[in-house]
């Protein structure tokens, strides 16, 4: 049967199952109007319109009637808010994820900036060559004559700092150097070992890490360690014009050293 609202009159299909003899209460879904259906007879008429609700006499609980148009548009129509906020928690969600990501981003690209900028010192900073070196030649048996630089380095961190590590460079042009040689100080060599040690086992002292007797270990502030370093395969005397020492590197002390 088609009803039709009292106030609004929009029209509604129900159920003649549902409108006893004595007639039921309805509220129209539009506007919200209650009054009563009578069963008068049954109606082809074929028109649409929104879901009608009917009440129950005792407790005016409404009980939902079947829509003109079907439980699915009725379905559909229902969904679409709920669609719609699934889709909006969705896109919030992936929109907070890319946030969230680009400031991650940010704050990695900061930390490296911050973290290349405060880069551990190499350790040659502070540690100076004295002014006052020894330079002389000496023949060796293996070698041939030897060009030798014997000084002092001075570490002027304010703590104990370790394994120094110097190169030398001997030029035989102004910037044209002709020999380096990598060194660790501590290793003074004597002019017997100068005369006698073969290149290797020359190589080998200045190449201890630690020096004689553990001399470059714990060197503390403003103490000064001894360092030996000789050029071989030498040019003609004539060509050689200079040489540089330079502190490469050398390390905080660790008690466990």
């Amino acid at each position: 049967m088609i009803v039709t609202c009292e106030k609004c009159n929009t029209k509604f299909r129900l159920d003649d199952k549902l409108v006893p003899e004595k007639g039921i209460k309805a509220k129209c879904s539009r506007c919200g109007h209650i009054f009563m259906i009578f069963p008068p007879g049954r109606s082809e008429e074929d028109d649409e319109g929104p879901a009608l609700s009917i009440l129950d006499e005792d407790t005016d609980m409404a009980v939902p009637s079947m829509p003109v148009s079907g439980k699915k548009a009725a379905r559909a129509d229902q969904a679409k808010p709920s669609s719609f906020s699934r889709r909006l928690f969705f896109g919030a969600l992936i929109a907070l994820t890319v946030f969230c990501l680009f400031l991650l981003f940010a704050y990695m690209k900061t930390y490296k900036s911050t973290h290349t900028n405060r880069q551990a010192d190499p350790g040659n900073k502070h540690i100076t060559v004295s002014s006052e070196t020894k330079e002389y030649f000496i023949d060796n048996i293996h070698l041939g004559q030897l060009f030798v630089v014997q000084g002092m380095v001075r570490n002027e961190y304010p703590e104990a700092r370790s394994f120094i590590f110097l190169k030398a460079t001997l030029y035989t042009d102004i910037n044209k150097p002709y020999q380096t040689i990598t060194l660790y100080c501590g290793n003074p060599l004597t002019k017997e070992q100068l005369r006698t040690l073969t290149l290797e086992k020359l190589q080998k002292i200045i190449k201890n890490k630690y020096g004689k007797s553990r001399s470059n270990v714990n060197v503390l502030p403003q103490a000064e360690v001894p360092f030996t370093v000789f050029f071989y395969n030498l040019p003609e005397l004539s060509k050689l014009t200079n040489y540089k020492i330079e502190v490469i590197s050398s390390e905080p002390y660790k008690p466990s050293e």
